[in-house]
């Protein structure tokens, strides 16, 4: 005698599948939405990252050369040095502005335009640092401070 245990139809095992599917689906989908707005970022924030991000690397080129690149040098300088892989650019492409004048250090993007000023993703994104006259240790750094006679 062969006795083969009895099959079960598939098509109760399906529904109960489907209905577990319908029954989770919707609660994760609106859990997942909750989340949405805690990621998002925008290139303006990608910016100032960047921009903090440079301020450590000038930091560490300060700390190693005892000095800052010059205005002219800028953060190209820090590539041709070693102490950056790349010339970095802003969220839009654009080369981000250096310039270390009257003892202060300004690094810049100039927005979603690549031009001085602007509103809303226009804006030009400042962080500001004010350098020590003899060691050119970075002092103070202010994001987004008021201009000081227009863009370098």
């Amino acid at each position: 005698m062969n006795a083969t245990p009895a099959r079960r139809p598939l098509v109760p095992v399906l529904k109960k599948v489907l209905m577990a599917l319908f029954v989770i689906t919707p609660p994760l989908f609106l859990l997942g939405l909750g989340f949405v707005p805690c990621i998002d970022v925008t290139r303006a924030d990608v910016a100032r990252l960047d921009l903090q991000n440079l301020r450590g690397a000038l930091r560490l080129y300060q700390e190693r050369t005892g000095q800052l690149p010059t205005s002219e040098e800028g953060i190209r300088h820090l590539v041709e040095q070693g102490a950056l892989e790349d010339q970095p650019r802003d969220p839009w492409g654009q080369d981000y502005r250096y310039s270390l004048r009257d003892g202060t250090l300004e690094l810049r993007s100039q927005g979603a335009d690549g031009l001085p000023g602007g509103d809303g993703d226009d804006e030009d994104i400042v962080l500001r640092c004010d350098v020590a006259p003899v060691t050119q240790a970075l002092l103070r750094c202010e994001p987004n401070p008021p201009a000081r006679g227009g863009p370098p």
